[in-house]
């Protein structure tokens, strides 16, 4: 997350708001492997994560620094990584995953 820019302490200790616009489908990516290099034993083929496709609308549906939309639509591509890694450990592979942000955050 080097590349990715804040602002510490804008709401108290502890939180921080982006300096510049970042769309949502990005922020999405930023998050996911975020999520992943800190979860021990998650997504052992790091390509899995290339492969997760998020799409919709650049801006949220809830504007604001809170960003439950992006959680919401992470934390379904965390599901659907760890389904394909069952899938293919079963000998079968299901193809990319395709989350779309914007119902994820409906």
């Amino acid at each position: 997350m080097s590349g990715h820019k804040s602002t510490d302490g804008v709401y108290g200790a502890g939180t921080f708001t982006d300096v510049s616009f970042i769309a949502v489908q990005e922020d999405c990516s930023r998050v996911l492997k975020w999520i992943a290099s800190i979860t021990p034993g998650f997504a052992q083929d790091p390509t899995l994560l290339k492969d997760v496709d998020f799409h919709g609308a650049d801006l949220p549906h809830i504007p604001g620094p809170l960003k439950p939309g992006i959680l919401s639509a992470v934390l379904h591509a965390l599901v659907g990584i760890t389904a394909r890694e069952i899938c293919k450990l079963k000998g079968f592979d299901t193809g990319n995953i395709s989350i779309d942000v914007d119902h994820a955050a409906l």
